[in-house]
């Protein structure tokens, strides 16, 4: 098969360099357009007609110009298609002809990515089931009812477990969204977090019926206060948290057939801190559970932060008692260590993810208690996929079909600065702002929708302090591009800034970072 990939004067250099170890037959042609991305179909369709393009099976054009391939194809008689948006993404593009149906309209880079993560999802899912189908067949047991079910055990999938922290504090209304939120962000299971020294058995009871109204997901609580648990169990609550010596005995009075997980806190309420005490106390408390009658056990060691206490200790506590209790269930509490680790939180889910599959933890929990956690839930719940993934192809998390590189990239995208391009060309001078100049057409005031994941733009008259027009949506150049067409924008500056602006709005809804208006994203 012989390709021709189109691109223009300043990217040919990379285009050829991404180039060189294809094994198709591939000749690249330059157009006479300074940057690739703004030719027209028209215009390549036009250059084109020039030259002989009668000997390619196949056209591909840069991915990022507007519109369609179907006037070039036209034009010329030649199976014209998007290729990919960047030249990095050639040879990933090439690899998967064959595999992918190119697109006239779409880059066909985001066509690799759907296929591959498709192929990814449908190898998670397997390999779930099959866990599942084995964990149904041995000592694993149910948290849930009727699909939404989990199966724990020893070599079960890992689910993940998302806590609502403080939930007593909310609202019903409030409650639900956060279930709803943390449902479709990947939660198996979610937590309702209570509050620690304080007793609300009735919040427990409507939290629990409020959660379980939206979603037929299992729901636990947390908390060690006896009578809440009582208020959960008539509630049909579907794990209980935090169970220890000292609250051990009443609970099983009231909830001996509900799953529970286990900690080492002892009768003094203390969690020992020497790691063979900790181990031993943890497998005495699980033991003494079994004698009241408990069935469904899981044991939570309990993860420590990084440096205080100590991290590494309390990864060889998981280590030694998962060596010495091959048949006991795992929690795996990541969110012990995000929350008190001032850094984001991507990178960390996905070491922390790998950590608790080496360990073969049944299930992981993690929380969005601070704003440097947002997303997390979302974050873990493809770190899990992704070493799934890469447990089942024996290799590390990398090139399963998933990713976390949310601020960084894998390959490098940009094209290249050349500083020959300088030559010759008259250097203009930076200007300093001139400060503002109010816009007759009216000022606007941006402020971020998270929950419906989009960008609000309200429109002020001068002097009026209602606004009196709105623009809402996801793609800053449409709303722009809106608010032009409504006349709503009357000056250069004005525009150049609103596109600034709302740019760092959607970044902002990216990334999960606070968006302030006028204020720099990243200091």
């Amino acid at each position: 098969m012989k390709i021709g990939i189109v691109t223009g004067i300043l990217a040919k250099k990379a285009v050829e360099s991404y180039l060189k170890e294809s094994c198709f037959k591939v000749e690249v042609i330059s157009l006479p357009s300074p940057v690739a991305a703004l030719m027209s179909p028209q215009y390549i369709a036009k250059m084109l007609a020039s030259k002989d393009v009668s000997t390619f099976d196949i056209i591909l054009v840069p991915g990022m110009i507007f519109g369609d391939t179907f006037p070039i194809e036209k034009a010329l008689g030649v199976p014209t298609f998007k290729g990919p948006k960047h030249a990095a993404d050639l040879p990933v593009v090439l690899g998967m002809l064959g595999k992918i149906p190119l697109s006239k309209k779409v880059p066909a880079c985001e066509l690799v990515i759907d296929l591959i993560r498709g192929q990814a999802m449908e190898e998670f899912d397997s390999v779930r089931r099959e866990a599942e189908k084995l964990s149904e067949e041995a000592t694993a047991f149910a948290i849930g009812a009727g699909d939404e079910r989990i199966f724990v055990g020893r070599g079960s999938p890992m689910y993940l477990l998302a806590e609502i922290v403080n939930a007593p504090n909310l609202t019903s209304r409030e409650l639900q969204n956060w279930v709803d939120y943390y449902v479709g962000s990947g939660a198996d299971i979610v937590d309702l977090g209570m509050l620690s020294g304080v007793s609300r058995p009735a919040e427990a009871k409507t939290m629990v019926q409020a959660a379980k109204a939206i979603t037929s997901k299992p729901i636990s609580i947390d908390t060690n206060d006896v009578d809440e648990v009582r208020a959960a169990v008539e509630a049909d609550v579907d794990l209980i948290l935090s169970v220890n010596a000292l609250n051990m005995k009443d609970i099983a009075e009231i909830a001996v057939d509900t799953p529970i997980v286990v900690t080492p806190v002892d009768k003094q309420n203390l969690c020992p801190s020497d790691r063979a005490k900790k181990i031993q106390q943890i497998e005495e408390n699980i033991a003494m559970a079994k004698s009241l009658g408990f069935k469904e056990i899981i044991a939570d060691p309990v993860l420590t932060p990084t440096l205080m206490p100590n991290l590494t200790e309390s990864l060889v506590v998981y280590f030694e008692f998962a060596n010495r209790n091959p048949e006991t269930p795992i929690l795996f509490g990541a969110g012990n260590v995000t929350e008190l680790l001032d850094g984001d939180s991507v990178g960390a889910n996905l070491l922390l993810a790998g950590l608790a599959s080496e360990l073969q933890a049944s299930v992981i929990l993690t929380t969005e208690a601070s704003c440097k956690t947002k997303r997390s839930v979302s974050e873990m719940s493809t770190a899990i996929k992704m070493a799934a993934l890469a447990r089942k192809r024996s290799s590390p998390p990398k090139d399963v079909g998933f990713d976390l590189l949310i601020l960084k990239d894998k390959r490098v995208r940009e094209e290249a600065f050349d500083p020959g391009m300088e030559k010759g060309l008259r250097v203009l001078p930076k200007t300093e702002e001139t400060g503002y100049q109010a816009d007759p057409k009216g000022c606007f005031k941006i402020l971020l929708d998270r929950e419906n994941r989009q960008i609000a733009v309200f429109h002020y008259s001068i002097g009026q302090l209602e606004p009196d027009a709105l623009i809402k949506g996801d793609n800053p150049a449409e709303i722009n591009a809106a608010l032009i067409q409504n006349g709503l924008i009357s000056s250069l500056d004005h525009a150049a800034y609103l596109g600034a602006e709302l740019e760092k709005a959607k970044q902002a809804l990216v990334t999960g970072k606070s968006y302030v208006q006028d204020q720099p994203l990243f200091q």
